[in-house]
C-alpha cells in the first residue's frame, strides 16, 4: 500500500523544520548582521575618536607626546596577546551569548573611561574596551556563515566596509559637536557612547539570534572534527599575505586618525569640527571604494590591481595631507587617502575563502587578522608619539608612519590569484 507522499510534496506547504531554520539571507538576517555591524563599529569610532578629544584629555591630565601615542594605541594593547586565543575561545561559546555579553561590558568600561581620574586608569579603561572589542569580531564572522550563503560574503563585507565609512565617518564628525555641547568636557563624550552602548546592548539580548541550520546543511559544513583548528589554520600562505597589509595600512590609519587633528590645530589653528569633518570625509571615500573593489572583484581576478593601487593612494593622501593648511586641498587629500582604504573588504574577505576543513577555521583566522589589524592599532600612535619627541615636530613622523601603507602592495605579490586554491584538508579518518 503505498503511503501519502510528505506534506511539502504535496503542494500543501514547506515542512515544519522550514520555519525553525530561516533561509539564508532572510530579512532575519539583515537585522541580526545590521546590529552586530553597529555595535562593532559604533566600538571603532569610541577608539577613534580619542584623536578628537585627544588635546583636552592632555590638558587636562597634563601628558607628553610619548604618552599621548601609548593612550591611542592603548585600545588594542590585549589584542595583542589575547586576539588568537579569543578567537578561539569564541568558537566554544555561541554568538549571541559573547557578543551581549561584551556589549554589557564594553558599557561599562566607557563609563569608566569617563570616570577616570589619573591616566592609568583611562590607560587600563581602554586596554580592557579594546578586548572587549575585539572579542565581538569572531562570532560576527560566525553569524555571517550562518545566515549568508558563501558567494554572497563578499558582497556583504563589503557592506560591512561602506557601514564603516559612514558609521565611523559619522562618528568622527559627531564628536566634536558633542564635544562642543558638552561645553569642552572630554569625560561627558564617553558618558554619551556608554548610554548608547548600553541601548544597543538591550536591543541585542531582544534582537539578536542565532541560526541553527538543519541536520543535512549541518552536516555538510561541519562534518570534520575541530582538533587542529588554530594549526590547521594559520599555515596558510594567503592568511599570513593578507595580515602583512593590514599591518602597515592599520599603522598608518591609526596614526593619522590619533594625531591630525593634533597637527591641524597647532600648526594651521584648524578647528576640531573641521579635522572630525575632513577625517569623516576619508572615511565615507573607504566606504564607497570597497563598494567599487567588491564589484571589480565580482567580475574579474583583480585584487592584486586593487591592493597596489590603494596602497599607493593611502601613503601618498597621508604624506599630502601633512604638507597643506588649504581646507579644500585637505578634503581631497583626505578623500583619496580614504579610498585607499577601501582594501578592507578585499583582505577581510580572505579568511572566509581558505580551504579550511571545518567551518570553526573561519573564526580563528579573523581573529588572527584582526590581531595583525590591532598590531598595526598598537605600532601606528606609539611610532608617531616617540618620532615627535625625537623630531619635536610631528609633520615628519606622520609621513614616515604615513608610508607603512605600501605593505599592500606587499600583500598583492604574495596572494594567490583568486582562482588558485589549494585543496581543503581531508578530515582523518
Amino acid at each position: 500500500m503505498n503511503q501519502a507522499p510528505p506534506k511539502a510534496q504535496r503542494g500543501l506547504g514547506a515542512p515544519k523544520t522550514a520555519k525553525l531554520f530561516p533561509a539564508q539571507g532572510s530579512a532575519r538576517a539583515w537585522v541580526v548582521f545590521a546590529l552586530w555591524i553597529v555595535s562593532s563599529l559604533l566600538g571603532f569610532v569610541a577608539v577613534f575618536n580619542l584623536g578628537i578629544l585627544l588635546p583636552g584629555i592632555s590638558a587636562d591630565l597634563g601628558l607628553s607626546p610619548g604618552e599621548q601615542g601609548i593612550l591611542g594605541s592603548a585600545g588594542f594593547w590585549g589584542n595583542l596577546a589575547l586576539g588568537i586565543p579569543i578567537g578561539w575561545l569564541t568558537t566554544r561559546f555561541g554568538p549571541k551569548a559573547v557578543i551581549g555579553w561584551m556589549l554589557v561590558l564594553s558599557s561599562g568600561l566607557l563609563f569608566w573611561q569617563g570616570w577616570s581620574p589619573i591616566f592609568a586608569a583611562l590607560l587600563a579603561g581602554r586596554l580592557l574596551f579594546g578586548v572587549c572589542l575585539l572579542a565581538i569580531e569572531p562570532p560576527g564572522a560566525l553569524l555571517i556563515q550562518q545566515w549568508f550563503p558563501p558567494h554572497r560574503v563578499m558582497f556583504v563585507n563589503s557592506l560591512n566596509n561602506a557601514a564603516f565609512g559612514l558609521i565611523m565617518g559619522g562618528g568622527i564628525l559627531l564628536t566634536p559637536f558633542i564635544l562642543e555641547l558638552a561645553g569642552g568636557r572630554w569625560r561627558v563624550t564617553f558618558y554619551v557612547f556608554g548610554v548608547v552602548f548600553a541601548a544597543l546592548t538591550l536591543a541585542w539580548l531582544l534582537l539578536g539570534k542565532e541560526r541553527r541550520a538543519p541536520p543535512s546543511e549541518a552536516a555538510q559544513t561541519q562534518d570534520a572534527p575541530e582538533t587542529g583548528l588554530l594549526t590547521g589554520t594559520l599555515k596558510h600562505r594567503d592568511l599570513w599575505a593578507a595580515g602583512v597589509g593590514v599591518l602597515g595600512a592599520s599603522m598608518a590609519w591609526s596614526a593619522v586618525l590619533s594625531f591630525f587633528p593634533t597637527l591641524t590645530l597647532n600648526s594651521h589653528g584648524i578647528s576640531l569640527r573641521w579635522s572630525g569633518g575632513i577625517l569623516a570625509l576619508g572615511l565615507l571615500g573607504g566606504g564607497l571604494a570597497g563598494l567599487g573593489a567588491a564589484y571589480l572583484m565580482a567580475r574579474a581576478d583583480t585584487r592584486r590591481a586593487v591592493l597596489f593601487l590603494m596602497g599607493l593612494c593611502m601613503a601618498g593622501g597621508y604624506a599630502a595631507m601633512t604638507l597643506t593648511d588649504s581646507i579644500p586641498l585637505l578634503m581631497l587629500t583626505s578623500f583619496i587617502a580614504g579610498a585607499g582604504s577601501g582594501y578592507f573588504p578585499v583582505l577581510y574577505t580572505v579568511p572566509f575563502q581558505l580551504p579550511v576543513r571545518h567551518s570553526k577555521q573561519v573564526s580563528v583566522s579573523i581573529a588572527f587578522f584582526l590581531t595583525m589589524v590591532s598590531a598595526g592599532s598598537v605600532l601606528g600612535p606609539l611610532a608617531t608619539g616617540y618620532l615627535q619627541e625625537l623630531f619635536d615636530e610631528l609633520r615628519l613622523p606622520l609621513i614616515i608612519v604615513g608610508l607603512s601603507s605600501l605593505t599592500l602592495c606587499l600583500a598583492g605579490l604574495m596572494l594567490r590569484p583568486a582562482g588558485i586554491q589549494t585543496q581543503p584538508e581531508k578530515a582523518p579518518a
